[in-house]
Order: structure tokens, then C-alpha cells, then sequence
């Protein structure tokens, strides 16, 4: 019996010391180390913010560089010479200076290969010169396919405009024959109104721009990024989103629901209503931006200048604004964040364990001294 109750308070006395000399310091180690963690993953969050929102301010930059280089292209058009000669008809030789400009606008959509289509329409809404991409193969359409656009939105609001004013369409698909183009075809339409020096108005020269070109760009531009990235309109309808079946929502009947403000109410409450920066939310990290491509000295068909305000009476008025998002989702912001997680609770284990086997060993050894001297 005196044998069984040494051992019991000789295993009593190991485990009290044991746990005496173990539990602060793995404690210490612990919070240590997770103070490393946390400074780690705060830094980090830091870091990824920063680098999504230097890639979407160069998103934002090149969306209004492409817009600012379409409006530069229609401004050299109009000052071609032929064409001026033209306008002015001063040698009644309207033949000769319609087969130059064609073949001109045949070089140039040729060169650029990044528009779908250049026409110049006279004022009764009926193309003159129209020169098609063709896949790659840009043709002239001759004079008996020609059609007659007076009906159509955006020669409507661009032969009411004034010199030097721009009109920009919707960022939308092509239509053909009054169906949505397939395989699906984003355009943006840019045109401004011809009027010569003497204030008569002749047309207008409209340039169908492909938008994929842009989207894509938009996407290579965040290649380095650690998200996805989203292209939105004014209504939070998806023009680049993260599945293709939501985007272009607002097109076609069936997809009216699928936004971006459908899917993320609480941060598009907060995205819509601000120019730029970063939200993290129970979904992940958004970091946004607003596109105005509207230079003050060129307009939209409102003829005002800051075109992104909605006007009365001006259905197009909210498609003069976009929103650019960068995307990481929750669990890929934790991946990217929490890399140290997993390390440092390994090494928090090894070295409790560690110092678990030291002070074991040296509980044992002073309480069979201690014994010892009792005994």
C-alpha cells in the first residue's frame, strides 16, 4: 500500500510541475506566434488590395484610352481630303471622290482590324459608304445593299447633334436582320455629326467598334491579378462577368434578374454609389472602379458634358458609365492571406511538444530528488 500510494504521489507531483513549467510557456509560444501570423495575414490583405487596385486603375485608364483613341480615328476621317472635296462638291465629280473615300475607309478598317464596320450616312438616313470587316477580309458594300438607317437610335441623336459633339451608344450586341448576332458579338457605336464650315449639315460617320477587343484587353491587363475581373454597366448588368451565361443580361428577356446587384445586393449598394476603392466582405474582396470616358470637349448625344448623370427624357444617359471590379473570392483571399496558417501552427505543435518532453523530464528528475531527500 505505502508502495502504490508513493507512486500515485510521485505521478500527482510529475504531472502538477509538468504542467506548471508547460502551460504558460506554450501559451507564450502560441500567442507568439500567432501575433507572427496575424501581422503576417494583415500585411498580406494589405499587399493584395494594393496590387488590385494599381491593375484596376490601369483597367480604367486603358477603357478610356480606347475610347479617346475611337473618337481620334473618326476625327481623322472627317478631315480627309477627298472627303472634304466631297461635302463641298466643288467639281461636281461626286464618283470620283466617293470610289476614293471607299477605298481610303477599305485601308483604314484593313489597318485598324478592330472595328466591325465604317459608314458615312447622309441626312436622310441613307448609307453612302459602308465598309464591312468581314472576318478579316474588310469589302466595300456596293450601292444596291446599302441601306437606309433613319430609324435607328443612334443616327437619330447624332445628326441632331452639333459640331464637334460625340454621340456613344450603349455598350451592347450587334443586332442583324432585328435578332441578336451569333456567336454573340459585343459593339460599342461611336459617331459624330459632318457639318461644314458653312453650317450645313451633311451626315454623319459612325464606327462600330468590336468590344471583345477591349474586354480581352481588360482581362490581359489582369492577368497578375490574384482575382477575376468584372465589367459592369450603369444597372450592374454583367458585361464581363463570372459566368458567361449572366452577361449581357440586360439583352435578351429570360436573363432581365442576373445582375450584379442580384447576386451582391449589400456591395453593390456601396460599389454603385462611389467612384473607386476596396470592400471585404462575407463573399470576398472587391476592389472597383468607375469608367467616364466623356472628356470635357466631346459629349454624349444628351450634349452634356458630365453624360454619366442621368437626364430626364434620355433613356441611354446611365449606359455613359461603367464599373470595373476586381474579384477574389472568400476562400481564395484566405488562401492567398493565411499561407503562414498551417506553418506556424506546426511549428507552435513541435515546440510545445519540445518543451512538453523537457519539462516532463525535468519534473521527473526533481521530484525523485526530492523524494529522494525525504526518504
Amino acid at each position: 500500500m505505502q508502495i502504490e500510494s508513493g507512486r500515485s504521489a510521485f505521478n500527482r507531483d510529475v504531472v502538477q510541475r509538468t504542467a506548471l513549467l508547460l502551460l504558460p510557456v506554450a501559451i507564450l509560444i502560441f500567442g507568439t506566434l500567432y501575433s507572427f501570423y496575424d501581422v503576417d495575414r494583415r500585411s498580406s490583405i494589405g499587399s493584395i488590395t494594393h496590387k488590385e487596385r494599381v491593375i484596376v486603375h490601369q483597367q480604367q485608364k486603358h477603357f478610356t484610352r480606347v475610347f479617346n483613341n475611337i473618337v481620334s480615328d473618326l476625327l481623322v476621317l472627317t478631315s480627309h481630303a477627298d472627303f472634304t472635296e466631297m461635302l463641298n462638291d466643288s467639281d461636281n465629280d461626286l464618283a470620283r471622290h466617293l470610289y476614293n473615300i471607299s477605298h481610303e475607309f477599305l485601308s483604314f478598317i484593313d489597318h485598324k482590324g478592330i472595328y466591325d464596320q465604317l459608314r458615312f450616312i447622309n441626312m436622310k438616313g441613307q448609307e453612302i459608304i459602308r465598309i464591312d470587316l468581314n472576318d478579316g477580309s474588310p469589302r466595300i458594300i456596293t450601292k444596291e445593299k446599302l441601306q437606309n438607317k433613319s430609324e435607328r437610335y443612334y443616327f437619330t441623336k447624332t445628326a441632331a447633334l452639333r459640331s464637334h459633339e460625340v454621340y456613344i451608344s450603349p455598350f451592347d450586341l450587334n443586332i442583324e436582320n432585328g435578332a441578336v448576332e451569333r456567336p454573340l458579338k459585343p459593339m460599342l457605336r461611336v459617331a459624330i455629326p459632318i457639318i461644314d464650315q458653312s453650317d450645313v449639315r451633311h451626315g454623319i460617320i459612325i464606327l462600330n467598334y468590336l468590344g471583345d477587343y477591349l474586354l480581352n484587353e481588360l482581362k490581359a491587363i489582369g492577368a497578375n491579378s490574384s482575382g477575376r475581373t468584372l465589367v459592369l454597366n450603369a444597372d450592374g448588368y454583367w458585361l464581363k462577368g463570372l459566368h458567361k451565361s449572366d452577361e449581357w443580361g440586360f439583352i435578351f428577356p429570360n436573363k432581365k434578374g442576373r445582375t450584379f446587384q442580384s447576386r451582391y445586393p449589400d456591395e453593390w449598394e456601396r460599389i454603385s454609389s462611389e467612384e473607386s476603392g476596396n470592400l471585404i466582405s462575407e463573399h470576398g474582396l472587391f476592389t472597383y472602379t468607375t469608367v467616364k470616358p466623356l472628356y470635357r470637349g466631346w459629349k454624349s448625344a444628351s450634349g452634356n458634358y458630365r453624360a454619366y448623370l442621368p437626364e430626364e427624357g434620355d433613356k441611354d444617359i446611365s449606359n455613359y458609365s461603367w464599373k470595373v471590379v476586381s474579384f477574389i473570392s472568400a476562400e481564395e483571399l484566405q488562401a492567398e492571406s493565411e499561407r503562414l496558417a498551417t506553418p506556424m501552427l506546426i511549428l507552435s505543435i513541435i515546440l510545445t511538444i519540445v518543451w512538453g518532453m523537457y519539462a516532463l523530464i525535468s519534473s521527473i528528475a526533481r521530484v525523485q530528488k526530492k523524494m529522494h531527500k525525504t526518504s
